[in-house]
């Protein structure tokens, strides 16, 4: 396929839209319909002198960025017991105010608990102290 300059097509014919040989056959019939575009560089930039409260600004997002952990984490997880949890709540006497509780009162309730078990979890690292 590589040799022959061909990308797969965002949606093949087969099953759950596998893509078969005869997609690419297909791909490699029809001719490029775009002529390249030439590409304008805007020209020379120059650089910008900031001042006050800009320069303040950008100086705390670097530092920020700069000290700040840069760690994304995506998972996913069964949501059947935090579900019966939340409907066991929100079952709970009206005195209590549980009949409006959402997943993300709980999470933040338990996220709470961890930090304040874990301190060490949410540090600030310093060069050289913490």
């Amino acid at each position: 396929m590589i040799e022959k300059g061909l990308t797969a097509p965002v949606l093949g014919s087969g099953i759950g839209g596998r893509v078969r040989l005869e997609d690419l056959d297909e791909t490699a019939a029809v001719p490029a319909t775009a002529p390249a575009v030439d590409v304008v560089f805007p020209g020379a930039f120059s650089d910008e002198k900031v001042k006050g409260v800009r320069k303040i600004t950008a100086a705390r997002m670097m530092e920020s960025l700069s000290v700040t952990a840069q760690l994304t984490h995506s998972f996913s997880a069964l949501a059947e017991p935090l579900l019966a949890y939340r409907k066991k709540l929100k079952a709970a006497p009206e005195e209590l105010g549980l009949g409006k509780i959402s997943i993300n009162d709980i999470m933040m309730y338990v996220i709470s608990r961890v930090l304040k078990a874990n301190p060490e979890f949410n540090a600030h690292w310093y060069g050289d102290s913490m």
